[in-house]
């Protein structure tokens, strides 16, 4: 197993945002979505991921969709156009899907044993990329025919 790092605070879900609401936690340093979070919606629904560059020379970020949006199909706050200063509002019927990003530091979070980074690791896999720690560094492969 890594090394542990401090454990995270997550933030409540954000259940009223437009045009997308959120389900589940996020970190409130970085926005990841709370590795427990990720688990159990991978298993509710097909999600994809897709890596973030690896500018940091290894696989920090991963994009997350396909996350059921509450607020489908409702009329909410798409954006708004400006003009002479005044706001006004675009409404539209909220997208079917959300999305998330995952920082895979969150994999390090103190507390986490190798049970939880195997589920974790099984939500990331549905999605298209496998993880594995060697000697305190964390590697990943893509997953053929996930």
């Amino acid at each position: 197993m890594p090394p542990k790092h401090s454990t995270a605070t997550w933030r409540a879900p954000r259940t009223d945002g437009e045009p997308y609401a959120e389900t589940f936690r996020t970190c409130w340093y970085c926005g990841s979505i709370c590795p427990e979070d990720l688990v159990r919606i991978s298993k509710e629904h097909t999600l994809r991921m897709d890596l973030a560059d690896r500018k940091y020379g290894y696989p920090h970020k991963m994009y997350v969709h396909g996350i059921p949006n509450p607020n489908v199909g409702k009329l909410v706050n798409m954006g708004f156009t400006q003009k002479d200063g005044e706001r006004t509002p675009i409404l539209g019927p909220g997208p079917e899907f959300t999305f998330a990003k995952f920082y895979t530091q969150h994999f390090f979070d103190e507390g986490y044993d190798d049970e939880a980074f195997a589920a974790l690791n099984e939500a990331i896999r549905s999605g298209g990329y496998s993880f594995r720690t060697e000697e305190g560094k964390l590697f990943w492969l893509p997953v053929v025919n996930h």
